[in-house]
């Protein structure tokens, strides 16, 4: 199942915490930032799976979200066609 939230909390309430996924957060959204929601979704969901996506991938966003718990960080503008392949090894 593919699911679209447009603000952190509308991203919160499609999180099942008794189904293991994968999410892709993008490290803006419009009324919070995106690392703030990977660091509640790794504390409430550990089985969540996060890749995180951005246009802004200078190493500081990179280090942070993988100290965070994102298994991936892909930038939009160069990385973005990985998402299929990377989602289907983790299925």
């Amino acid at each position: 199942q593919i699911g679209y939230a447009g603000s952190y909390d509308e991203a919160l309430s499609l999180i099942d915490p008794n189904s293991p996924d994968i999410r892709l957060l993008d490290v803006q959204l419009p009324d919070r930032r995106g690392v703030e929601l990977l660091r509640v979704v790794r504390k409430r969901y550990p089985a969540t799976t996060v890749i995180m996506i951005s246009n802004q991938s200078d190493d500081s966003y990179r280090s942070v979200c993988a100290t965070l718990g994102a298994i991936r960080f892909l930038d939009k503008s160069s990385e973005f066609e990985e998402i299929p392949e990377l989602i289907q090894s983790l299925l």
